[in-house]
């Protein structure tokens, strides 16, 4: 867990740490996986009424590419976090783990893609499509929009 202890008479401190990659909890199937530690450095300032946090936070995030079906790595940096908290509510501790953890999230695309230009499976045999070209032949669907290629405004 990521606590910040506001109860203490310094009114601006650092707290630096890492995380267990086990508080994102999330199955391989959901495209995204954390196998490394989360590290953070986090500024915390103290006003008579509020805690203001700021910070950045950083772990590696292997997704599935949405085309190709292959692991890939990337390296995922949130800087500028900042959060505020009212003295009075939060009692002896910030649990930031939640907050951050959110924010990691947010990070996941819904459609991964190990390169722009992939090109992912062939639909009929299978073939990952970006280490060549395979021998299906491709068949010519009738699209009842094909209609429109001929179309002429007059």
């Amino acid at each position: 867990m990521i606590l910040i202890k506001t109860k203490t008479k310094e009114s601006e401190f650092t707290v630096n740490g890492e995380e267990s990659n086990k508080i994102f909890d999330i199955k391989k199937e959901r495209g995204a996986v954390f196998n490394k530690s989360i590290k953070y450095e986090l500024k915390v300032q103290k006003t008579v009424k509020d805690i203001i946090i700021k910070g950045s936070a950083s772990t590696t995030i292997t997704y599935t590419c949405s085309r190709c079906l292959k692991d890939f790595n990337v390296f995922v940096e949130l800087k500028d976090l900042l959060f505020s908290y009212v003295i009075e509510e939060v009692g002896d501790f910030v649990d930031m783990t939640p907050v951050i953890r959110e924010e990691f999230l947010l990070q996941i695309p819904i459609r991964p893609l190990c390169s722009p230009d992939c090109k992912g499976l062939c639909p009929n045999c299978g073939k990952d499509l970006n280490e060549g070209s395979c021998s299906c032949k491709t068949k010519n669907k009738i699209s009842p929009f094909d209609i429109l290629d001929n179309f002429k405004l007059d």
